[in-house]
Protein backbone atom coordinates (compact mmCIF):
# COMPACT_ATOMS: atom_id res chain seq x y z
CA UNK A 1 0.00 0.00 0.00
CA UNK A 2 2.62 2.97 0.92
CA UNK A 3 4.42 2.59 -2.20
CA UNK A 4 1.30 2.87 -4.44
CA UNK A 5 0.01 5.84 -2.86
CA UNK A 6 3.80 7.61 -2.80
CA UNK A 7 3.48 6.75 -6.56
CA UNK A 8 -0.19 8.14 -6.60
CA UNK A 9 1.11 11.32 -4.49
CA UNK A 10 3.96 11.95 -6.89
CA UNK A 11 1.68 11.81 -9.95
CA UNK A 12 -0.93 14.32 -8.55
CA UNK A 13 2.20 16.62 -8.32
CA UNK A 14 3.44 16.50 -4.55
CA UNK A 15 6.47 16.15 -3.07
CA UNK A 16 6.51 12.91 -1.07
CA UNK A 17 8.19 12.54 2.29
CA UNK A 18 8.33 8.96 3.83
CA UNK A 19 8.65 8.29 7.27
CA UNK A 20 8.60 4.61 7.34
CA UNK A 21 7.95 3.08 11.12
CA UNK A 22 8.51 -0.65 10.80
CA UNK A 23 9.36 -2.85 8.26
CA UNK A 24 11.68 -3.35 5.80
CA UNK A 25 11.99 -0.17 2.99
CA UNK A 26 10.84 -2.23 0.10
CA UNK A 27 10.66 0.07 -2.95
CA UNK A 28 9.24 3.29 -0.93
CA UNK A 29 13.25 4.86 -1.03
CA UNK A 30 12.27 4.85 -4.79
CA UNK A 31 9.32 6.39 -5.01
CA UNK A 32 9.77 9.70 -2.18
CA UNK A 33 11.40 12.36 -2.56
CA UNK A 34 12.76 11.95 1.00
CA UNK A 35 12.98 8.52 3.18
CA UNK A 36 13.26 8.39 6.39
CA UNK A 37 13.23 5.61 8.82
CA UNK A 38 12.39 6.23 12.39
CA UNK A 39 10.39 3.85 15.14
CA UNK A 40 7.11 4.51 16.45
CA UNK A 41 8.59 4.63 19.95
CA UNK A 42 10.48 7.85 18.90
CA UNK A 43 7.71 10.09 17.83
CA UNK A 44 9.64 13.57 18.77
CA UNK A 45 12.13 12.81 15.81
CA UNK A 46 8.89 11.68 13.40
CA UNK A 47 7.46 15.11 14.03
CA UNK A 48 10.76 17.16 13.70
CA UNK A 49 10.95 15.24 10.53
CA UNK A 50 7.98 16.22 9.00
CA UNK A 51 8.25 19.76 9.91
CA UNK A 52 12.01 20.41 8.77
CA UNK A 53 10.99 19.19 5.35
CA UNK A 54 7.80 21.01 5.38
CA UNK A 55 5.26 18.55 5.90
CA UNK A 56 1.26 19.75 6.04
CA UNK A 57 -0.48 16.92 5.21
CA UNK A 58 -0.03 12.80 6.12
CA UNK A 59 -1.50 10.00 4.63
CA UNK A 60 -1.19 7.17 7.46
CA UNK A 61 -0.84 3.75 6.04
CA UNK A 62 0.29 0.41 6.44
CA UNK A 63 0.62 -1.70 9.98
CA UNK A 64 2.59 -1.48 12.57
CA UNK A 65 3.78 -4.17 15.02
CA UNK A 66 2.11 -3.22 18.09
CA UNK A 67 3.36 -5.51 20.86
CA UNK A 68 6.60 -4.38 19.20
CA UNK A 69 5.74 -0.44 19.99
CA UNK A 70 3.85 -1.54 23.50
CA UNK A 71 7.32 -3.57 24.67
CA UNK A 72 9.57 -0.65 23.68
CA UNK A 73 11.10 2.34 25.37
CA UNK A 74 9.11 5.27 24.17
CA UNK A 75 9.63 9.00 24.25
CA UNK A 76 7.56 11.66 26.08
CA UNK A 77 5.35 12.56 23.08
CA UNK A 78 5.19 8.77 22.24
CA UNK A 79 4.19 7.83 26.02
CA UNK A 80 1.73 10.65 25.67
CA UNK A 81 -0.02 9.48 22.87
CA UNK A 82 -0.49 6.06 24.91
CA UNK A 83 -1.64 7.68 27.83
CA UNK A 84 -4.07 9.73 25.50
CA UNK A 85 -5.32 6.16 23.93
CA UNK A 86 -8.41 5.41 25.62
CA UNK A 87 -7.68 1.77 24.70
CA UNK A 88 -4.96 -0.46 23.13
CA UNK A 89 -6.74 -1.05 20.25
CA UNK A 90 -5.43 -0.44 16.52
CA UNK A 91 -8.40 2.18 16.42
CA UNK A 92 -7.75 3.29 19.87
CA UNK A 93 -3.87 3.92 19.34
CA UNK A 94 -4.53 5.75 16.30
CA UNK A 95 -6.89 7.85 17.33
CA UNK A 96 -4.42 8.78 19.93
CA UNK A 97 -1.64 9.24 16.99
CA UNK A 98 -4.42 11.26 15.08
CA UNK A 99 -5.20 13.43 17.93
CA UNK A 100 -1.69 14.44 18.22
CA UNK A 101 -0.85 15.31 14.70
CA UNK A 102 -3.96 17.30 14.24
CA UNK A 103 -3.11 19.17 17.66
CA UNK A 104 0.46 19.97 15.92
CA UNK A 105 -0.83 21.65 12.89
CA UNK A 106 -0.97 18.61 10.34
CA UNK A 107 -4.07 17.84 8.54
CA UNK A 108 -4.92 13.80 8.19
CA UNK A 109 -6.16 12.88 4.75
CA UNK A 110 -8.25 9.96 4.09
CA UNK A 111 -6.28 6.87 3.18
CA UNK A 112 -7.67 6.53 -0.36
CA UNK A 113 -7.45 10.15 -1.12
CA UNK A 114 -4.99 10.01 -3.70
CA UNK A 115 -6.57 6.31 -4.90
CA UNK A 116 -10.35 5.85 -5.08
CA UNK A 117 -9.77 3.66 -7.74
CA UNK A 118 -8.68 0.89 -4.91
CA UNK A 119 -11.87 0.77 -3.32
CA UNK A 120 -13.25 -2.67 -3.65
CA UNK A 121 -16.71 -1.85 -6.00
CA UNK A 122 -19.48 -3.77 -5.49
CA UNK A 123 -20.11 -7.30 -7.37
CA UNK A 124 -18.17 -9.80 -8.07
CA UNK A 125 -14.59 -9.14 -9.14
CA UNK A 126 -13.19 -12.95 -10.47
CA UNK A 127 -14.65 -15.22 -13.09
CA UNK A 128 -16.26 -17.60 -10.17
CA UNK A 129 -19.56 -16.03 -8.42
CA UNK A 130 -19.90 -17.41 -4.76
CA UNK A 131 -22.48 -20.45 -4.30
CA UNK A 132 -25.21 -19.95 -2.17
CA UNK A 133 -23.78 -22.01 0.80
CA UNK A 134 -21.07 -19.51 0.60
CA UNK A 135 -22.68 -16.40 -0.17
CA UNK A 136 -24.58 -17.25 2.94
CA UNK A 137 -20.98 -17.90 5.29
CA UNK A 138 -20.06 -14.73 3.53
CA UNK A 139 -23.07 -12.74 5.22
CA UNK A 140 -22.32 -14.49 9.08
CA UNK A 141 -18.69 -13.33 8.18
CA UNK A 142 -19.07 -9.96 7.27
CA UNK A 143 -21.81 -9.47 10.50
CA UNK A 144 -19.27 -11.39 12.79
CA UNK A 145 -16.06 -9.02 11.10
CA UNK A 146 -17.32 -6.24 11.83
CA UNK A 147 -18.47 -6.91 15.64
CA UNK A 148 -14.96 -8.08 16.05
CA UNK A 149 -13.70 -4.55 14.35
CA UNK A 150 -15.97 -2.99 16.82
CA UNK A 151 -14.28 -4.63 19.56
CA UNK A 152 -10.55 -3.27 18.11
CA UNK A 153 -9.86 -6.94 17.58
CA UNK A 154 -9.13 -7.39 13.85
CA UNK A 155 -11.32 -7.03 10.52
CA UNK A 156 -11.18 -10.67 8.95
CA UNK A 157 -13.38 -13.88 9.91
CA UNK A 158 -12.92 -17.28 8.11
CA UNK A 159 -16.67 -19.09 8.02
CA UNK A 160 -17.50 -22.54 6.95
CA UNK A 161 -21.42 -23.55 6.79
CA UNK A 162 -22.20 -21.14 9.34
CA UNK A 163 -19.18 -21.74 11.82
CA UNK A 164 -17.08 -19.32 12.87
CA UNK A 165 -13.58 -21.12 12.39
CA UNK A 166 -10.86 -18.35 12.88
CA UNK A 167 -11.03 -14.70 14.04
CA UNK A 168 -8.16 -12.43 13.27
CA UNK A 169 -6.24 -10.47 16.04
CA UNK A 170 -2.82 -8.70 16.36
CA UNK A 171 -1.35 -11.80 13.87
CA UNK A 172 -2.57 -9.92 10.86
CA UNK A 173 -5.58 -11.49 7.86
CA UNK A 174 -2.66 -13.32 6.03
CA UNK A 175 -1.50 -15.59 9.19
CA UNK A 176 -5.20 -15.90 10.24
CA UNK A 177 -5.87 -17.81 7.21
CA UNK A 178 -3.06 -19.90 7.41
CA UNK A 179 -4.54 -21.12 10.39
CA UNK A 180 -7.28 -22.63 8.23
CA UNK A 181 -5.18 -25.29 7.33
CA UNK A 182 -5.97 -27.64 10.34
CA UNK A 183 -9.80 -27.61 9.24
CA UNK A 184 -9.43 -28.34 5.77
CA UNK A 185 -10.47 -26.84 2.69
CA UNK A 186 -14.07 -25.03 1.69
CA UNK A 187 -14.03 -22.14 4.41
CA UNK A 188 -14.80 -18.56 2.97
CA UNK A 189 -13.26 -15.36 4.59
CA UNK A 190 -14.94 -11.49 4.99
CA UNK A 191 -13.24 -8.87 5.96
CA UNK A 192 -15.27 -5.60 7.31
CA UNK A 193 -14.32 -3.00 9.12
CA UNK A 194 -15.65 -1.03 12.69
CA UNK A 195 -19.31 0.33 12.36
CA UNK A 196 -17.67 4.16 12.72
CA UNK A 197 -15.28 3.34 10.22
CA UNK A 198 -12.46 5.98 10.17
CA UNK A 199 -11.36 6.44 6.74
CA UNK A 200 -7.96 7.82 7.73
CA UNK A 201 -6.31 4.86 8.92
CA UNK A 202 -9.13 1.97 9.48
CA UNK A 203 -9.53 0.96 6.16
CA UNK A 204 -9.26 -3.14 5.64
CA UNK A 205 -7.40 -4.10 2.66
CA UNK A 206 -6.66 -7.56 0.46
CA UNK A 207 -4.00 -8.14 -2.10
CA UNK A 208 -2.07 -11.09 -3.92
CA UNK A 209 -1.24 -12.30 -0.83
CA UNK A 210 -4.48 -12.89 0.96
CA UNK A 211 -5.02 -14.75 -1.99
CA UNK A 212 -2.32 -16.66 -1.93
CA UNK A 213 -2.71 -17.60 1.91
CA UNK A 214 -6.12 -18.96 0.96
CA UNK A 215 -4.95 -21.21 -1.93
CA UNK A 216 -2.90 -22.58 0.47
CA UNK A 217 -4.95 -23.87 2.82
CA UNK A 218 -8.02 -24.56 -0.14
CA UNK A 219 -10.56 -21.63 1.19
CA UNK A 220 -13.33 -20.76 -1.68
CA UNK A 221 -14.31 -17.55 -1.42
CA UNK A 222 -13.78 -13.87 -0.27
CA UNK A 223 -15.90 -11.05 0.94
CA UNK A 224 -15.24 -7.50 1.72
CA UNK A 225 -17.13 -4.50 2.27
CA UNK A 226 -17.56 -2.56 -1.17
CA UNK A 227 -16.80 0.97 -1.07
CA UNK A 228 -15.05 0.74 2.67
CA UNK A 229 -12.19 -1.91 1.52
CA UNK A 230 -8.96 -1.70 -0.27
CA UNK A 231 -8.04 -3.70 -2.86
CA UNK A 232 -4.31 -3.87 -4.11
CA UNK A 233 -2.95 -4.91 -7.19
CA UNK A 234 -6.56 -5.15 -8.67
CA UNK A 235 -5.42 -7.14 -11.73
CA UNK A 236 -3.07 -9.15 -9.91
CA UNK A 237 -5.25 -10.43 -6.94
CA UNK A 238 -8.14 -11.10 -9.17
CA UNK A 239 -5.90 -13.35 -12.15
CA UNK A 240 -4.78 -14.89 -8.62
CA UNK A 241 -8.10 -15.52 -7.49
CA UNK A 242 -9.40 -16.97 -11.30
CA UNK A 243 -6.74 -19.19 -11.30
CA UNK A 244 -6.87 -20.64 -7.79
CA UNK A 245 -10.51 -21.03 -8.53
CA UNK A 246 -11.78 -18.79 -5.41
CA UNK A 247 -14.74 -15.94 -5.99
CA UNK A 248 -14.07 -12.90 -5.06
CA UNK A 249 -16.81 -10.66 -4.39
CA UNK A 250 -17.61 -6.97 -2.83
CA UNK A 251 -20.42 -6.81 -0.64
Amino acid sequence: MPPIVARAIRGAGHRVVCVQLDGEPIDLEAVCDVHAVIPPTEATRILRTLRDHGVRRLVLLGRVRKLQVLGGRPDPVAQAILQAAKDRTDGGLWRAVAGLLEASGFEILPQAHFTPDLLAPEGPLSRRIPEAHETEDLAVGVRVARAVADLGIGQAVAVREGVVLAVEAAEGTDEMIRRLASFGPGAVVAKAGPTDLDVRFDLPAIGPDTIRAMQSVGATALGVEAGRALLLERDTTVALADRAGIALVGL
